[in-house]
């Protein structure tokens, strides 16, 4: 139990931190209220790309 606690807060915590990364993700799933990707490849493209511009 406390475990899954733990797991919990953490990711609770990594969302918090990450949020625009967040928006991202949600914005390339859902267009007018329907998911419109599912592809997890598809969906993680533009954070890979931000991702390796901010390391340049």
């Amino acid at each position: 139990m406390i475990v899954y606690i733990l797991s919990f807060l953490t990711l609770g915590h990594q969302i918090m931190f990450n949020l625009e990364k967040v928006h991202i993700i949600l914005d390339e799933m859902i267009l007018n209220g329907h998911i419109v990707e599912t592809n997890k490849t598809s969906i993680l493209t533009p954070l890979l790309v931000l991702d390796k511009v901010a390391e340049t």
